[in-house]
């Protein structure tokens, strides 16, 4: 084997291990979905059946809006997405303020003490925020987000979950370990 074809195969095996030890770093992390898995976001229902949460301009406003998920799969939450936006025009809001307290339905417990300000849960518009550790949700469960206006200002709030489904296999009752 001459030195051209040595080298070659030299940088082939070490793209190919680094394409392994990239995956697996990103299986570990919950951003590379695994066998019987499938990447999806979930979105929020308001009492109106909309995708969105609407705030009036009224500081202490409060509006729940849930999140079901099926029957068909667990739910692993990675990061929760947040968009605000002016109700009338649609506008882009950047510098929305309001505070979220979440439970979980399926659990029957509260993911927070105490309602907490959005950008500390989600980010901002220009960066979001991955949870410390990936969040399990039951299938047949709801999640209720409350919802609390800390502005005088109308806003519009999409919120989802970015995450991804795990389907039990066959006679599983559940698509995680137990």
């Amino acid at each position: 084997m001459d030195k051209v074809n040595a080298e070659a195969m030299f940088f082939k095996g070490v793209d190919r291990l680094g394409y392994k030890l990239m995956g697996g770093i990103a299986r570990i992390f919950g951003a590379l979905a695994g066998v019987g898995e499938e990447a999806y976001w979930q979105t929020i229902r308001s009492a109106s059946g909309n995708g969105f949460a609407d705030l009036t301009a009224v500081v202490g406003n409060q509006i729940e809006a849930t999140m079901e998920i099926g029957q068909e799969a667990d739910f692993v939450g990675t990061r929760l997405l947040v968009r605000t936006v002016t109700p009338s025009t649609g506008a882009l809001l950047d510098t929305a303020s309001f505070s979220l307290l979440i439970k979980d339905g399926g659990s029957d417990r509260l993911l927070m003490k105490d309602p907490t300000h959005i950008d500390v849960l989600a980010g901002n518009a220009k960066q979001s925020v991955p949870f410390t550790k990936n969040r399990l949700f039951k299938r047949n469960s709801v999640i209720t987000f409350t919802i609390t206006n800390l502005v005088a200002t109308a806003t519009r709030v999409y919120l989802a979950l970015q995450g991804y489904k795990i389907f039990p296999k066959a006679g599983q009752a559940s698509g995680i370990l137990t």
